[in-house]
């Protein structure tokens, strides 16, 4: 009885680490996919293309656009919790831009848009996760 009792709680463990191991391929894919559409608008910025203040509804956009792709990629084997992955991937971004911000200027980031930052991470995981739920079989009667 024992015997079965550490299966399972090894499967629960391995099933744990590859929930939390797409949970880290989607984060890091929706930093790169935002990393790499921010340098493209700072790029219109430099070109005087987009205006200043462009840019800030730009940045919003652009992680609600990173966090969906991520999310999307963090679901591709676990469609059950489809809408917690999206979310997930979405506070991973989040954390990872935040950490990137404070790493790089050494300061916290500009107060007022950390939130606006955060519900844009948080609304393209779950975008992503509304999106690519498992849809339920039709029964036939």
């Amino acid at each position: 009885m024992k015997k079965t009792a550490g299966k399972r709680q090894e499967e629960q463990g391995s099933a744990w680490m590859g929930v939390m191991g797409s949970l880290l391929k989607g984060g890091l894919l929706a930093l790169a996919v935002t990393l790499a559409l921010l340098l493209l608008c700072a790029a219109a910025v430099s070109a005087r293309w987009m205006s200043q203040a462009a840019m800030e509804r730009c940045v919003v956009a652009v992680c609600v656009l990173g966090a969906t792709v991520g999310g999307a990629l963090s679901m591709r084997r676990h469609r059950e919790a489809a809408l917690v992955l999206g979310v997930g991937t979405g506070l991973m971004l989040f954390l990872l831009l935040l950490s990137a911000g404070i790493l790089f200027y050494e300061e916290a980031p500009v107060v007022q848009s950390i939130p606006g930052i955060l519900c844009a991470c948080l609304c393209g995981g779950g975008i992503a996760g509304i999106l690519g739920r498992k849809t339920k079989k039709k029964r036939r009667r």
